[in-house]
C-alpha cells in the first residue's frame, strides 16, 4: 500500500564485512565519491583514562568511521573498519533510486578497500508518525501501533514508551523498535517505528544476489510495517 504522506524518514542499507581498512583506503573512497558526496566528516574513537595520583587523560584510539555526505545531506555513505552503509534521508524518492545509489557506493567501496566477505546484509527503515496533539503525555499508542509496550497494570497516563523485539523470520533476522519520539512539527508528538531486516547466514556476495535479498527484505519489512500500524495511523499518512 502506498501513502501520500509517507512516514519514512530514513532508509539504510548495511554491508557489514570482516574487519579491514585504514584511513587512506577511506580517503580513496571519498575521492571517487566526491562529485556526489562532497562533504567529509571523520568520527574518531577516544579513550578516557583515570589513574590514581594523576590527571585524567584523553587520547585518540583510532577511527570509528568516515562519513561522506551529499551537499543537501540527503544521501550519506559511511565507511567503517568493518564495512559501509548507505543512507537516504527524507524525502525518500524510490526503491530504484535508493538501490542504484547503494550499488554505486558499494562498487566504489569494494574496489578501493578490496573485496571483503559480507557477514551481514541489512535493510533498515525508520518511520515517524506525527500525531496532531500538543504533548505526548496522555497519548494512547494503541490507537496507532499494534506493537507497543504493555505495562502489567493499566497506566493512569502514558508519559512515553519504548518497545523492542529481536527475532528471526523466514531466514532473516529482524529488530523491531517502537516508541515515542520528538516531532519536528509544532503541536505534534512523534511515534517511531523502526524496522531492521538483516541476513547473517548464507549472506549473498555478488550484486545480483544482494539486490535479490534486499528486495525480499523490503517485502518482509513492508508486511511487518502494515501489521504494526492501525487504521487510525493510516488515516494520518493517507
Amino acid at each position: 500500500m502506498s501513502y501520500s504522506k509517507s512516514p519514512l524518514f530514513e532508509v539504510i542499507v548495511e554491508f557489514r564485512t570482516e574487519p579491514h581498512g585504514v584511513l587512506d583506503e577511506f580517503d580513496r573512497v571519498g575521492k571517487r565519491l566526491k562529485s556526489e558526496y562532497p562533504i567529509r566528516e571523520q568520527h574518531d574513537n577516544w579513550e578516557f583514562k583515570i589513574q590514581p595520583g594523576s590527571d585524567p587523560r584523553i587520547s585518540k584510539a583510532g577511527i570509528d568511521s568516515v562519513h561522506f555526505k551529499s551537499a543537501d545531506a540527503a544521501n550519506i555513505v559511511v565507511t567503517r573498519p568493518y564495512g559501509m552503509t548507505y543512507t537516504r534521508n527524507f524525502p525518500y524518492i524510490s526503491w530504484q533510486d535508493f538501490t542504484s545509489r547503494a550499488e554505486r557506493a558499494w562498487r566504489v567501496w569494494s574496489k578501493e578497500v578490496g573485496r571483503r566477505k559480507i557477514v551481514r546484509l541489512g535493510l533498515r527503515s525508520r518511520n515517524r508518525f506525527d500525531i496532531p496533539v500538543a504533548t505526548a503525555i496522555g497519548l494512547d499508542p494503541s490507537e496507532f501501533l499494534t506493537f507497543r509496550a504493555r505495562p502489567p497494570i493499566s497506566p493512569t497516563t502514558t508519559v512515553g514508551f519504548s518497545a523492542q523485539d529481536h527475532s528471526r523470520h523466514e531466514g532473516y533476522e529482524m529488530i523491531l523498535i517502537a516508541g515515542t519520539t520528538l516531532s519536528p512539527l509544532i503541536d505534534h508528538a512523534g511515534l517511531l517505528l523502526d524496522i531492521d531486516v538483516g541476513r547473517d547466514v548464507d549472506v549473498p556476495q555478488s550484486w545480483n544476489d544482494i539486490i535479490g535479498a534486499l528486495s525480499e527484505m523490503r517485502s518482509l519489512g513492508t508486511s511487518v510495517f502494515e501489521a504494526c500500524i492501525t487504521d487510525r495511523a493510516r488515516e494520518i499518512i493517507r
